[in-house]
């Protein structure tokens, strides 16, 4: 096994199909339903395995090509510049530029990611004993030594969760029944038990290393959506056709 020219463009290649693969996953709501999410992260992440062994099997089989592929050879071998009596090569600068871009993509994203959850824990809450026996009442019923925080504010405009570890639910002051507070929590709780944030932290660090590849944003943009399907048909799935209903009107009129 080594690594060549060749190996690294096909490495390139497989990632991007890997990534496509992954566009079509997700978009398939039937499998996804059936599946959950995490294949779409598999998929995403077995891309960035492959590029990362850029490796040529010895006994691999290589298609000729007389043209393309010994032209984008030639390009990435010749020559760019030279620093300090060393010469560049196109390969190199194109291995830095896509470096710099992840170290970039994801340093935005961690501070934005920081002062956002600081901004939100400092909120001002509302007292709501209502809201917090609902709420206490569900973490109690499927995890009860978990710690967690209830915020009630008028600075946000829908309910959210936040906190990797201790989940901090955020609530917007609405005027809700105890049945319809019940849906909204069941909802952000359920975000919490089947560990959302770290999917969405994990597919974050896979698009910013893919940060060249547009469907990676592709996915990125859908995968909030097909989270919250994933949410809705937990909280659905043991209730009534009138519980069904009513849930979707409390969520839909949030």
């Amino acid at each position: 096994m080594h690594v060549t020219i060749f190996s690294f463009f096909m490495a390139i290649l497989w990632c991007s199909l890997f990534v496509l693969l992954a566009a079509f996953i997700e978009h398939d709501f039937t499998f996804v339903r059936k599946y959950g999410i995490m294949p779409v992260i598999a998929v995403m992440t077995l891309a960035i395995a492959r590029f990362a062994i850029p490796i040529e099997p010895s006994h691999s089989i290589v298609v000729g090509s007389d043209m393309v592929i010994p032209a984008i050879q030639h390009f990435l071998v010749s020559k760019c510049c030279t620093y300090r009596g060393h010469n560049i090569c196109w390969a190199y600068v194109f291995i830095a530029v896509w470096t710099l871009g992840t170290v970039l993509m994801l340093g935005n994203f961690l501070l934005q990611t920081f002062q956002t959850n600081r901004r939100l824990r400092n909120l001002q809450s509302f007292d709501d004993p209502n809201a917090a026996a609902v709420l206490e009442k569900i973490v109690t019923a499927s995890k009860p030594e978990q710690r967690y925080h209830l915020i009630i504010t008028d600075e946000i405009q829908t309910p959210m969760l936040i906190g990797f570890f201790v989940p901090t639910i955020l609530l917007p002051p609405l005027d809700l029944s105890k049945d319809e507070l019940s849906y909204v929590f069941l909802h952000e709780w359920s975000h919490f038990m089947h560990k959302d944030l770290w999917k969405k932290l994990l597919l974050d660090f896979i698009c910013a290393f893919l940060w060249w590849n547009p469907i990676a944003y592709i996915i990125k943009k859908n995968f909030d959506y097909v989270l919250e399907v994933n949410c809705d048909r937990y909280v659905v799935q043991s209730g009534k056709a009138e519980d069904h209903i009513r849930y979707v009107e409390t969520i839909g009129n949030l």
